[in-house]
């Protein structure tokens, strides 16, 4: 994460005390509540060079050498629920985020969003991936003393141990809301690294400082072993349908 590890402890502090409370206390209204319906793909293969004399595989054969391929998809839609619960001075933002979709569901998760799009939550949980692709679009330093007017864009850098950055280009400005391009090349060291590119765009408003639209196509390349290379590729789509922040435009 790009936050330090003083502010990622206290996060922690805040995300379990607060679930603490959560479990032993009536439940509070929040205060805003997101929904979205969301689609999420998956194609995830892994192709494994092998001896072409052994087991009667020889595909893509070269010099005695053959390739297997291997692999699964996933394709799912549901809704993330999006609760806010707390909004402290610092910058931070603890939301309880809830998936429900055909393949695949995820109970209410607290989870602490970093003024710069990092997330924290109780590590013995599963945050879906719908939610990890969203929710860092919810922080509260998205565009906070950016320029956003069409023509601009900005960098950010990745949170270790990931090498690269994430660059958003304004395309489109109006009263109400930024089309914004997002992209992000990282690679992350060591025997489970991987290299990883993003390319997203979302329609965000600028008033209301959530994505209102959010498009992202995400491919992965993780080197299993010399012999072994694992591929993914995902897209995640996401509209908003109800906010209850609207009528008190």
């Amino acid at each position: 994460m790009r936050s330090s590890p003083l502010a990622l402890a206290l996060a922690l502090t805040v995300v379990a005390a607060s679930s603490a409370r959560a479990a032993d206390a009536p439940p509070i209204a929040p205060l805003r509540t997101l929904t979205y319906d969301v689609t999420y793909t998956l194609q995830t293969s892994q192709d494994q060079t092998v001896s072409g004399l052994t087991g009667g595989q020889a595909h893509d054969q070269e010099a005695g050498r053959a390739a297997v391929r291997r692999g699964f998809s996933s394709n799912d839609r549901g809704t993330l629920q999006i609760d806010v619960v707390a909004a402290p001075a610092d910058g931070t933002l603890v939301v309880d985020a809830s998936y429900a979709g055909r393949e695949s569901k995820q109970p209410p998760l607290r989870v602490a969003i970093f003024p710069d799009g990092a997330l924290t939550y109780d590590p013995a949980r599963l945050l879906s991936a719908q939610a990890r692709h969203v929710l860092p679009l919810l922080s509260r330093g998205m565009i906070a003393d950016r320029d956003v007017s069409p023509g601009s864009s900005w960098t950010t850098p990745l949170a270790k141990p990931a090498h690269g950055t994430t660059t958003y280009r304004v395309t489109h400005r109006d009263l109400t809301s930024a089309i914004i391009q997002i992209a992000a090349d990282l690679s992350v060291p060591g025997p489970s690294g991987y290299d990883e590119h993003d390319d997203g765009t979302t329609t965000y408003d600028t008033a209301m400082l959530c994505p209102l639209a959010f498009d992202l196509r995400q491919r992965v390349r993780r080197q299993l072993t010399p012999e072994r290379l694992e591929s993914s590729d995902s897209r995640v789509t996401a509209t908003l349908v109800s906010d209850s922040f609207a009528t008190k435009r």
